[in-house]
């Protein structure tokens, strides 16, 4: 177990080697699904992510689909390039909010557990912002929708 130096650790209970093959624990009935709340470890942002110590969740409203391509890695924009799109503010902990956000949640990193390809990043809640009503962005089979 390493820890980071703002007091967060990477645990690898979350991934056993058993027999020379990776044996992941789960609750039952789940699986690993690496596009639910993951970060690739081959990700620029996962070494920034840990080396700062916090991180945001910005829930998407809608009108941000061309942001939310621009994230993904599917516009061509890479580390600061991605944040000149958009209006960026900041709430506790330093890290990037982005204004308008149906909704966002500001984290210091607690734990970064390593699980197969990615990292899951767990985070203590230190402050939350709520955007104007109207729904959030959705992305499912490869096309956007509203919830």
């Amino acid at each position: 177990m390493a820890w980071g130096s703002r007091g967060w650790r990477i645990g690898e209970d979350m991934v056993k080697p058993k027999n020379g093959r990776m044996e992941i624990r789960a609750m039952p009935g789940q699986r690993f699904d690496p596009e639910r709340f993951c970060i690739n470890k081959t990700s620029p942002s996962a070494a920034r992510m840990m080396e700062n110590g916090v991180f945001c969740i910005n829930t998407l409203a809608p009108s941000h689909e061309a942001l939310a391509d621009i994230f993904a890695g599917r516009a061509g924009h890479y580390l600061d390039e991605r944040f000149a799109g958009g209006e960026w503010t900041k709430l506790v902990t330093g890290a990037p909010v982005l204004r308008r956000a149906a909704a966002a949640i500001d984290c210091c990193l607690v734990e970064a557990k390593s699980v197969m390809t990615h990292y899951v990043m767990i985070g203590a809640v230190e402050a939350a912002d709520f955007g104007p009503e109207g729904g959030n962005l959705s992305y499912a089979r490869r096309k956007y929708g509203r919830v």
